[in-house]
């Protein structure tokens, strides 16, 4: 199609088709099999070519939204778009030397099968590399969402990256020595059979290594969410990691003497059939020990759900487990977990706590009353108003006569569960937010089953009973 059908068809003048004059909105040419030589929009919003399997060279618009390029199956060297959303190119197989896009949210490449030396893209969203085998030496890009490299069979010394959400590399089954990427979010290694010496990553959230069947001494990740070290069957003494979350070790057999662990979440130890004197863990929510049949004498663990003991056939004369777990810390204070939210301490003025979450630059407050109460909040006004909201005994007769099958709108769901359970308005966004809940009606019974594991569950659970 030349340029005179093709403005015919499109309707756009010279100057939008040259790029001197912006196109509002979004630019539906679905239709097209090909794009004429010279058109490089400016564009609002989004352009839709869902048709087109192949582009000139110099084309390089500059989009507000999202670029649809996905039956093009090859690009030339020069393409380089400013994108301020997505770029979808999922059925690209290669890509010259020099294309590196600038991309405000997602970059689709799932389809390729290699990568040029030089290749590291800025990209704002997530970053798909699903069918790449290999990656060159040098690869380190930086993506504030999440890197897709789960079919990557090894990765090179230097490999690295800064990833604000999660990075998949499940198909590895080894890592060099040196690999301790940044990752804000979840970190899968689940097909990993070992680890070097000297691998201690940082991870937001999950870190998922349970095909390990050892680790080696001085292994101690901090993960803000869950560990998931299922398959091992022991542990060095030594061993205690900071975990913000679940802490997964329903393999083990044994544990030496000295583990203790401080563990925000649930500590799974179900095979043990045995713990050793001066076992005494911290725990913020349930403990299994579903195999042991005995406890020794001195056993004062501090669980802030259930403790999981049937198969127990004796106890101690005297034991006792303490409850309050309405803030735990780790490290001597360098961490703590309070309301569910897991964050590094930056500062600390009586009760008033500076903090960030893992891996994240953003800061916030939490703000304590002096007798175990606390709220988050972005400034220090913002948690103390909550902190009153919390703590000012607001009535719960407004919800007493609900029905496990009562619907509540959206809001009035919020305002129940904060009501009920003593949650701050930063931690409710905050799971809303993370867990992408959807802005509706919810029944009793659904709030229940979406807040399973996470602060206040037992509490509204009871409630409704």
């Amino acid at each position: 199609m030349d340029k005179k059908e093709f403005l015919q068809r499109t309707r756009l003048s010279e100057e939008q088709f040259n790029g001197n004059e912006k196109i509002e909105g979004s630019l539906f040419l679905s239709n097209l099999t090909s794009i004429p030589e010279g058109f490089n929009p400016i564009v609002s919003r989004n352009i839709y070519f869902d048709n087109t399997t192949s582009i000139p060279k110099g084309f390089n618009p500059t989009v507000g939204g999202s670029l649809f390029l996905r039956n093009v199956t090859s690009i030339p060297k020069g393409f380089n778009p400013t994108v301020e959303g997505s770029l979808y190119l999922n059925n690209l197989t290669s890509i010259p030397e020099g294309f590196n896009p600038t991309v405000g949210e997602g970059l689709d490449l799932s389809s390729l099968k290699s990568i040029p030396k030089g290749f590291n893209p800025t990209v704002g969203g997530s970053l798909y590399l699903n069918n790449l085998k290999s990656i060159p030496k040098g690869f380190n890009p930086t993506v504030e969402g999440s890197l897709y490299l789960n079919n990557l069979t090894s990765i090179p010394e230097g490999f690295n990256p800064t990833v604000g959400e999660s990075l998949d590399l499940r198909g590895l089954t080894s890592i060099p020595k040196g690999f301790n990427p940044t990752v804000g979010s979840d970190l899968n290694l689940r097909g990993l059979t070992s680890i070097p010496e000297g691998f201690n990553p940082i991870v937001g959230e999950y870190l998922y290594l349970r095909n390990l069947t050892s680790i080696p001494e001085g292994f101690n990740p901090i993960v803000g969410g869950y560990l998931d070290l299922g398959g091992l069957a022991s542990i060095p003494e030594g061993f205690n990691p900071i975990v913000g979350g679940y802490l997964d070790l329903g393999g083990l057999v044994s544990i030496p003497k000295g583990f203790n662990p401080t563990v925000g979440g649930s500590l799974d130890l179900s095979s043990l059939k045995s713990i050793p004197e001066g076992f005494n863990p911290t725990v913020g929510w349930n403990l299994y020990f579903n195999n042991l049949t005995s406890i020794p004498e001195g056993f004062n663990p501090t669980v802030g759900g259930r403790l999981f003991l049937s198969s127990l056939t004796s106890f101690p004369k005297k034991w006792d487990i303490n409850k309050n777990v309405s803030l735990i810390s780790f490290q001597n204070g360098k961490y703590i977990k309070v309301d569910g939210i897991f964050s590094e301490v930056l500062s600390k003025k009586g009760n008033v706590y500076k903090v960030r979450k893992l891996n994240n630059e953003k800061e916030f407050f939490i703000v304590g009353d002096g007798n175990g109460n606390f709220a988050h909040g972005d400034t220090i006004k913002d948690a103390k108003v909550d902190l009153i909201f919390k703590i000012s005994n607001r009535s719960k007769d407004d919800f007493k006569n609900l029905k496990l099958d009562s619907v509540l709108s959206f809001k009035d769901s919020v305002e129940c569960y904060r009501v009920i359970t003593g949650a701050c308005s930063f931690g409710t966004k905050d799971f809303v937010k993370t867990n992408n809940i959807e802005e509706r009606g919810y029944s009793i019974k659904e709030i229940i089953k979406l807040t399973e594991g996470y602060y206040g569950n037992e509490t509204f659970k009871t409630f409704f009973s």
